[in-house]
């Protein structure tokens, strides 16, 4: 009984590991502080001041950057021009379940947050 749940709990770790490997090596062209896995970057205690964290790590790694919230990689991205275009893109720029959510319980239901036909609807509007 004991030696099952050693190897579950091992198989667990293992998989962790691999899928933490697979998503650093697709962010491996982008600059970011240490990442911890399970933990990402959240070991550090500056980061309850998120602004000044980030204005903090975009001047030591450049105005695109990885954040790692836990085992979610992010790209944060400083740069105003370059987030218009990445926001203006909606062919190649979806917009997540995290990000709608987010952003939905500050905006409300509207062109910020809506993807597909609605998002098309709501830009002829404006």
């Amino acid at each position: 009984m004991t030696l099952t749940v050693l190897y579950i709990f091992l198989g667990f770790i293992m998989l962790q590991a691999y899928i933490f490997y697979k998503k650093k090596q697709a962010l491996k062209d982008f600059n970011g502080p240490m990442v911890i896995p399970i933990f990402g970057n959240l070991y550090n205690p500056k980061i309850l001041s998120i602004i000044k964290y980030i204005n903090t790590m975009s001047k030591k790694y450049g105005t695109v950057f990885t954040f790692w919230k836990g085992h979610n990689p992010m790209l944060i991205v400083t740069d105003p021009g370059l987030t218009r275009i990445i926001l203006s893109d909606t062919k190649n720029f979806t917009k997540g379940n995290d990000y709608t959510h987010k952003m939905g319980m500050v905006f409300g239901d509207g062109l910020v947050t809506s993807v597909g036909n609605k998002h098309k609807q709501d830009r002829i509007c404006l």
